[in-house]
């Protein structure tokens, strides 16, 4: 070990970070073999052997870990956590903080009945649905007055006018259909699985046909529905589906059940969920029916799943940290304090998501305990669709490609994704929530620093990481946002009985296409209207932005012409010295896992419990010193201050969550494990920062692009065309002349939104929102995976970040929805299939389950819609 520490190497004297208000871009792109199987666990001998002291300054130095950590004099002190002190005396902007626990019991007449932790967390929440900080409630009042609005003006339509031949196409709000003429409008058809045709079913629920006009709601009212990116049903379709007697949650839990079990036995298995009971599941889903049935839910989460990451705690399952031994040597004894909370609001828990093991990979591979997770986007099994049941029809192409949902909070995303919940729990270290959010199309949200306590979770990075929320939209985000940070750190009373209590936006932004034509400005709550944004100063570091797949920029770019539509401004800014960072990130979180389980990994006979690149990554960390680490922390100091001087400037800071979609599975690394540290690096290129300064940090869903692998393909065979088309000597030129066509043809047909340069930002925003015609793709099905936008925060401004996302959602909704097909009408309805509530939405295509926005050709080849029972892959 001593070897490492001899690397001579000339100090740098850096100057004090505050005085560099400029640097060029540096961040490197890692040089690595990709190990797998036989050679992988040959070169873990080697290098854990004594052969390992010569390796490791070799492949320090290859990486730039030697030249930071022992070639820089640093003049900062070490920062050793976070720092949340306020950036700018600037009061965040349409925001309120949820009640304490005492008040919320006042304000709902809770009083003494809420005695527990969880039951007072639980009556927060209540009051944030009644305040409007949390909007399900209201969209659903808004739904139902405005089917009823519509109905009474279609009675009053039928006194006067001749009664069709032909009834029209009907759609579903909250309290039943509304007529539509035009199927493909984004407010009617978002949201809507459960519908029926307004025909009273077994169910005994008598629901409204209207004749009324969608334009008629969308000028009532302005709440954006939720739309998940993905197409999986939202909390506000479940809480519409129970109370509409349409579904219940037995139905709901036996198809998930079902679809969960026919994924295991799938070769490869999906792999979701690492520990999970039917029959505890079965019996929360009754509990809750039976409380629906008797009008005593718990709150508009009755009966709705969830899903949570096997590093925190939740009867009766054990945590194992995505390990094969922590089980046993760390019994749990009660849930964690959001698990009890949403039990208390009347969710259902699935079960323990899979993990990269750990939590240090950015894949999800995870080998020793057969818990890879598959990413429900890009198999190859479309594109056939049937119920559930096995009624329907839909062919199935034999399994093709599979790809990783993203780690380490991969079986988390994966469920949410598929359709099984809306949402789940994960954490983040090193960017575990939100790079599994762009790899699946999820909305996932790296919390503050403290917001989250770590009660009932085991400690793997304790300086870096934070448990928070994976959900299919940004309200459904915001809410489990809300109910994770009522018991942390921060919301605890400090000496003076202050509380840094959670905020939200308030109100919850409107949509931005709701303000009716000819309305001047169209002012709104919280400055909503044409520019909702208004006010909203959004940093932009080209280089840094620039520095991914050029398809992942194009539809990245366009998400940001969208926000600047908006009205948000663009700021140029630089950030200095963000390989400094890396380099740092890597040393603290590595260090902090290795001490926190160098007990087996410094026993030879238990070491080979781990994963291999679990093993490799913790065998680097033995040869860093203490001083190492401190410098690490130095720089931690050094990159507070370039971003606060940044966050001085600006509201948010806007990257690609990724520079890539997600990788596709090598079949030998599934058998005998991998290490790509390329790969590793290169995904983990815009998360750290949010990690090691504690910063919040957001993932939103704003597009599609075929592979990498794929593109990389298509850049190879072009170059060999071209080669080809290269004219011999003495050849005319003139068969050049196209070429630099045909290159930009190529590029344009790898993502959804590469334009040429010059196009206008509402063309640009436009473009990036449609497939391509004839989009080539060497993959047989024609894969398209979810590019992800990232918003890194001011310290503490969580509720910035959810209302921009909320906003960037509701647009990109918009956009999708006007430039897609529209699905084709229903083929029967649920009421003549004769089969009660259990049928909801039989006979209704799969393109018009969740979401309208985007048709179905960009959904995840395995999807289960379980308020209807469609599926897709299996």
């Amino acid at each position: 070990m001593s070897r490492s520490a001899n690397c001579s190497t000339a100090l740098k004297h850096l100057p004090p970070a505050q005085e560099i208000k400029n640097a060029p871009y540096e961040l490197k792109e890692l040089q690595a073999p990709v190990l797998r199987g036989l050679v992988l666990s040959a070169f873990i001998s080697v290098f854990e052997s004594s052969l390992g002291e010569w390796i490791y300054p070799f492949l320090a130095r290859q990486s730039g870990v030697t030249q930071v950590l022992q070639g820089l004099r640093v003049p900062e002190g070490p920062l050793f956590g976070p720092d949340l002190s306020p950036i700018t005396d600037e009061v965040e902007p349409f925001s309120e903080q949820l009640a304490a626990c005492d008040t919320a019991d006042n304000d709902t007449g809770g009083g003494s009945s809420a005695n527990t932790i969880a039951e007072r967390s639980a009556a927060v929440i209540r009051w944030a649905f009644e305040r409007g900080l949390l909007p399900h409630s209201r969209q659903l009042a808004a739904e139902a007055a405005a089917a009823t609005a519509a109905a009474a003006a279609a009675a009053a339509v039928t006194l006067t006018a001749p009664q069709p031949s032909s009834p029209p196409a009907t759609v579903s709000t909250a309290a039943g259909p509304v007529a539509s003429a035009n199927r493909a409008d984004p407010v009617a058809g978002a949201g809507d699985e459960g519908g029926t045709e307004g025909r009273e079913g077994e169910s005994g629920h008598a629901h409204v046909e209207s004749g009324g006009k969608v334009g008629d709601v969308r000028a009532l009212f302005s709440l954006p529905s939720p739309w998940a990116f993905s197409g999986g049903p939202t909390i506000i379709d479940f809480a519409r589906g129970y109370r509409t007697g349409l579904v219940t949650p037995t139905e709901v839990a036996e198809r998930i059940i079902r679809f969960v079990e026919a994924g295991q036995a799938r070769r490869p298995p999906l792999s979701f969920f690492v520990a999970w009971a039917p029959l505890e599941v079965m019996a929360q889903a009754e509990e809750s029916t039976r409380r629906l049935r008797s009008g005593t839910s718990r709150s508009l989460l009755e009966g709705v799943p969830f899903a949570i990451k096997d590093v925190a705690d939740a009867t009766p399952y054990g945590t194992t940290a995505g390990t094969t031994f922590m089980a046993a040597q760390r019994p749990v004894t009660c849930d964690a304090p959001y698990v009890a909370t949403l039990r208390a609001l009347g969710a259902v828990l699935l079960g323990k998501t899979a993990m990269h093991e750990i939590g240090l990979g950015i894949t999800g591979l995870n080998v020793r305990a057969a818990a890879t997770s598959l990413n429900p986007h890009g198999l190859g099994t479309g594109p056939g669709d049937r119920k559930l049941d096995g009624r329907g029809g839909g062919g199935r192409r034999p399994v093709g490609h599979c790809y990783y949902p993203g780690g380490s909070s991969s079986g988390s995303a994966a469920a949410v994704a598929a359709g099984l919940c809306p949402i789940a729990i994960g954490s983040d270290g090193g960017g575990s929530i939100r790079i599994p959010a762009s790899f699946c199309g999820l909305v996932g949200l790296k919390p503050s620093a403290g917001r989250v306590g770590g009660r009932g979770v085991v400690e793997v990075d304790c300086t870096v990481a934070t448990m928070g929320p994976l959900a299919g939209c940004v309200q459904d985000a915001a809410l489990l946002h809300a109910v994770m940070s009522l018991e942390g750190p921060l919301a605890a009373e400090d000496a003076q009985g202050d509380r840094q209590m959670p905020q939200l936006p308030s109100p919850w932004p409107e949509a931005p296409m709701a303000t009716p034509p000819g309305d001047g400005e169209g002012k709104g709550a919280a400055g909503e209207g044409r520019q909702p944004l208004k006010g909203v100063r959004i940093g932009v570091y080209d280089e840094w932005f620039e520095h991914a797949s050029p398809s992942v920029v194009a539809v990245c770019r366009a998400a940001v012409s969208e926000l600047q539509s908006l009205g948000a401004e663009l700021v140029p800014v630089v950030i200095p010295e963000l390989e400094h960072l890396r380099v740092a990130h890597t040393v603290t979180i590595v260090s902090e896992m290795l001490h926190n389980f160098r007990e087996r990994y410094d026993n030879p006979s238990l070491r080979g419990d781990f994963n291999p690149d679990v093993r490799l990554a913790l065998s680097n960390a033995r040869f860093w010193s203490p001083a190492d680490y401190l410098q690490a922390q130095r720089i931690r100091a050094r990159a507070n201050v370039h971003f606060r001087r940044v966050f001085s400037k600006v509201h948010v800071v806007v990257t690609p969550t990724t520079p890539i979609p997600a990788p596709r599975i090598h079949p030998q690394a599934l058998q005998g494990g991998e290490s790509n540290l390329r790969q590793v690096s290169q995904v983990m290129r815009f998360v750290v920062a949010a990690n090691m300064l504690g910063l919040p940090a957001i993932s939103i869903p704003v597009g599609w692009v075929h592979p990498e692998e794929d593109q990389e393909q298509q850049r190879r065979q072009q170059g060999q065309r071209q080669q080809r088309q290269r004219p011999q000597p003495g050849q005319p030129q003139d068969s050049q002349q196209h070429q630099p066509h045909q290159q930009q043809q190529g590029q344009d047909s790898t993502a959804i939104g590469t334009t040429a340069s010059g196009v206008g930002a509402a063309e640009v925003a436009n473009t990036a929102t449609r497939a391509p015609a004839a989009a080539a793709s060497p993959d047989p099905a024609g894969a398209f995976l979810p590019v992800g936008l990232q918003l890194l925060g001011r310290p503490l401004q969580e509720a910035t970040l959810l209302r921009v996302g909320a906003m960037l959602e509701a647009a990109l909704k918009m956009r999708f929805a006007s430039t897609s097909p529209p699905p084709p009408p229903p083929t029967t309805t649920a009421a003549a299939a004769g089969s009660g509530p259990g049928a909801a939405g039989e006979g209704i295509p799969a393109a018009s389950c969740g979401a309208t926005g985007g048709g179905t050709e960009h959904r995840p080849a395995l999807f289960l819609n379980p308020l209807t029972g469609q599926m897709r892959g299996l």
